[in-house]
């Protein structure tokens, strides 16, 4: 859970880095913050998916 939670952090971080650069890109650039945005939920559901799977046995 501990890499999961660290991967979410990093990804976070690159994400907000991302949008401060937003005004100043292309339409790929803009295509690149999205996607990394879709990544980040995706690692937010499936943490909170093994979460609630795996409650018991985390200590």
């Amino acid at each position: 859970m501990q890499c999961l939670r660290t991967g979410n952090l990093l990804l976070g971080g690159y994400v907000l880095g991302s949008l401060i650069t937003l005004p100043h890109v292309n339409s790929q650039g803009v295509m690149c913050v999205w996607l990394l945005a879709a990544m980040l939920l995706g690692f937010l559901i499936g943490e909170f998916v093994a979460l609630k799977k795996f409650r018991g046995s985390i200590t």
